[in-house]
C-alpha cells in the first residue's frame, strides 16, 4: 500500500514538472530579448533645393539689341557706301538738313523751292553724305554710262532732228552731236565716281 502510495506521489511530481512552462529557452529560442533588438536607425529626408538658380539659356539672337540710325552722317560712317538707305536707317526718308545742304550747293541759294524735297535722292559713298535732284531731268537713279558709242534710243533722236548741235544720253559721260543725221561722240562732260554714279550731278553734303 506504502509503495503505491509512493508511485503516486512520484507521477503527481512528473505531471506538475511537465506542465510548467520554461521561459527560459523560449527567450533563447527567440534568439534575442526585446531590450536586445537593435533600433532601426531613422533616414533624414534629403533636401534636393537647388544650392544655386540656374541661369537661364539665352539665344545669340535675342541677345543682340539691333543698331539703328536716325541720323544720316552717322548712318554713312557705319555703312560707308550703299546706293540706298536700307533697314539700318531709322530715320527721315529725305531729311530736312539734306534738303538744306543741298539747296545751299546751287547757284541761286535761298528759299527752299516746295518742290525740291520731292525730286532728291541720297545715298553713302565712302561714308560720306551725297545728294541729288532730278529737277533739272537728271538720271539721279542711274549709273553712269561710259559707252562710247551711242544708244539706240540718240540715234533715233538724231535722224528725226539731223540739226541737234548737241544730243544728251541721260545717263552717258559724254556729249553727242548729230551731223547729217548721224550721231558723233563729242566731249566728255563727266567722269563716274566711286560708286559708279555721275560725278557731277551728286553732290557732297556736309554735317551742319
Amino acid at each position: 500500500m506504502r509503495a503505491m502510495h509512493i508511485t503516486l506521489l512520484l507521477l503527481l511530481c512528473l505531471l506538475t514538472a511537465c506542465g510548467t512552462p520554461d521561459t527560459t529557452d523560449q527567450a533563447s529560442g527567440a534568439g534575442l530579448t526585446a531590450t536586445e533588438l537593435p533600433v532601426p536607425t531613422q533616414v533624414e529626408a534629403q533636401d534636393l533645393t537647388p544650392t544655386a538658380t540656374p541661369t537661364p539659356v539665352t539665344s545669340q539672337a535675342a541677345a543682340t539689341v539691333a543698331i539703328g540710325y536716325t541720323d544720316p552722317w552717322d548712318y554713312c560712317a557705319a555703312v560707308k557706301t550703299i546706293d540706298v538707305p536700307d533697314e539700318r536707317y531709322l530715320g527721315e526718308s529725305m531729311p530736312h538738313a539734306i534738303v538744306v545742304g543741298f539747296n545751299e550747293t546751287s547757284e541761286a541759294p535761298g528759299e527752299i523751292p516746295e518742290w525740291l524735297p520731292r525730286t532728291m535722292s541720297w545715298r553713302c559713298m565712302q561714308g560720306k553724305v551725297y545728294a541729288c535732284s532730278v529737277g533739272a531731268n537728271l538720271p539721279c537713279d542711274e549709273k553712269a554710262n561710259t559707252s562710247q558709242e551711242p544708244s539706240e534710243a540718240a540715234k533715233e533722236a538724231c535722224k528725226q532732228n539731223p540739226d541737234f548741235l548737241t544730243v544728251k544720253q541721260k545717263s552717258s559721260i559724254y556729249s553727242w552731236n548729230c551731223v547729217n543725221g548721224t550721231m558723233q561722240r563729242g566731249p566728255q562732260w563727266t567722269e563716274a565716281d566711286a560708286a559708279g554714279f555721275l560725278a557731277d550731278i551728286w553732290y557732297e553734303i556736309k554735317r551742319p
